[in-house]
């Protein structure tokens, strides 16, 4: 359920409050890694700062004692104070609603227009949604608009954690996922594999082969994996698929040890994903890779009931137009086009629609384990 910040009943300034209009009083966030709870937790982090700045003129203490007893200090501290606040907790309020994972495609159409905070609409806007759905990211290499940006805002971190070559095979010797999937296995041999490497927290490793990127694009692809100063998006698949891209704007991996195309120039990443019950995972149960583009499209039930939900939804257009001009400052006409883009993409892309739902990764198709949520893998760094 989505967040917002309006001035509280009780006096006590800017608060957080549910879209039912409850005091949301377990909603907290962090600044330098402290817990800020309220205004109070604030201000006393300002007077934390204030005295350690002071070289031992005045401590905390004595200045929460002025605040209290000096009308004209708390006012002069209140002016100053607030209006950073507010800034602030909004921020927090915002990446919270963008983080949201729901409790049901139902709910995820229903409440989609919550993601769409500030900093992800201007995104799509600086990457000019409004005339293409794709970016360019590399010579011959363009992704999704709309994938890309979700992504950047619904996830912690849009990079993989780094490991030596050394320390994964370590890693991988004593903590490795027991079993091996082939691309004839139908799904039923991918879910027990995935299964039982959940309820034992063992990792499986994944591996990604890049092709149609220049090989003068290809470091900045690849080191866009775990260096947060390459391009970004071009983790993502190529916009333009046809025939090889059977999940939409995914992050491409096979699993289980099965190793496909060969013959990239060195053009690999390769990792591992450490399993467990807290990873956010949506399954395609088709039979294998042969399946298609098009069947796997319409192959995850998740996903249709996802795109049912919005179809049938009075009111979506509406609630996602609002979202677009208030937060992006965009007129009604230019509102209009972003949706129907992000409708089109929907109905054509289950990687954006398992983003806009919170999973962390889909499974299935023979050999796949495909990321949406990169910070989940660990990877190589070459």
């Amino acid at each position: 359920m989505g967040l917002n910040v309006k001035i509280g009943k009780g006096g006590h300034g800017y608060e957080v409050y549910d879209e039912e209009g409850k005091y949301a009083n377990e909603f907290s966030f962090s600044i330098n890694g402290q817990q800020i709870k309220g205004y109070d937790d604030f201000r006393a982090l300002y007077f934390d700062a204030m005295a350690e700045g002071s070289a031992g003129a005045y401590d905390a203490a004595t200045l929460h004692q002025l605040y209290e007893q000096h009308p004209q200090f708390k006012q002069q501290i209140d002016d100053q104070l607030e209006k950073e606040y507010y800034k602030e907790l909004t921020n927090a309020v915002n990446d919270y609603n963008a983080k949201q994972v729901f409790k049901s495609p139902e709910e995820a159409a229903q409440k989609m227009h919550e993601l769409f905070v500030p900093n992800l609409v201007q995104n799509l806007i600086d990457n000019d949604i409004i005339n293409t759905s794709s970016s360019q990211v590399a010579t011959r290499y363009k992704v999704s608009t709309f994938a890309a940006c979700l992504q950047m805002s619904r996830y912690s971190t849009n990079r993989a954690q780094v490991i030596s070559k050394a320390d994964y095979e370590n890693i991988m010797s004593s903590n490795i996922a027991s079993g091996r999937v082939y691309s004839s296995d139908d799904e039923e041999v991918l879910h027990d594999y995935i299964a039982k490497a959940i309820a034992e927290q063992k990792c499986i490793p994944i591996l990604r082969n890049i092709s149609g990127v220049q090989a003068s694009d290809r470091p900045n692809v690849m080191a866009s994996f775990y260096d947060e100063n390459s391009p970004r998006h071009s983790c993502l698949s190529h916009y333009d698929r046809t025939g090889c891209s059977y999940l939409g704007s995914v992050v491409y991996f096979s699993t289980g040890g099965y190793e496909y195309g060969s013959g990239y120039s060195g053009a690999t990443i390769e990792g591992f994903v450490q399993m467990n019950d807290k990873l956010h995972l949506l399954e395609c149960p088709l039979d294998n890779w042969r399946s298609g583009e098009s069947a796997c499209n319409r192959g995850i039930p998740e996903i249709n009931k996802f795109r049912m939900a919005i179809s049938q939804d009075k009111d979506f257009d509406n609630r996602m137009i609002e979202k677009f001009m208030q937060n992006g400052n965009v007129s009604d006409s230019q509102a209009k086009t972003i949706l129907n883009r992000l409708k089109t993409e929907i109905s054509r892309d289950p990687g954006l629609c398992a983003m806009l739902m919170g999973y962390d990764a889909i499974y299935g198709i023979s050999y796949q384990f495909d990321l949406l949520n990169l910070g989940i893998a660990t990877v190589i760094k070459q």
